[in-house]
């Protein structure tokens, strides 16, 4: 399994611990990556996805964040080939008030 948190900045890492503990005491099973920085720097499209995880195009995806991730990681896997009930997705947006 790979798990792939992006953040802005190194803070928004929450339960970066836990994720860390699960990792190394899977045996290796769980891989995670932390795109931490600007988003041009992290971008979330076919090429990008496939170098993280060479397997993208033949994994079952489950992705929640923001619908502008959510979209370039649904078009990212589209782009790749990965069939649409293999991709799983819960977007959220950010309220200011």
């Amino acid at each position: 399994m790979d798990v792939i948190f992006r953040a802005s900045k190194e803070e928004d890492l929450v339960l970066r611990e836990e994720l860390d503990y699960l990792a190394f005491n899977s045996g290796g099973s769980i891989r995670i990556h932390y795109l931490v920085g600007p988003r041009k720097n992290h971008p979330m499209d076919a090429r990008s996805m496939k170098r993280l995880v060479p397997q993208f195009a033949d994994s079952d995806v489950y992705i929640c964040g923001p619908e502008p991730l959510v979209s370039s990681v649904r078009n990212a896997f589209e782009d790749v080939g990965g069939p649409k009930n293999r991709f799983h997705d819960e977007a959220f947006a950010f309220h200011r008030e």
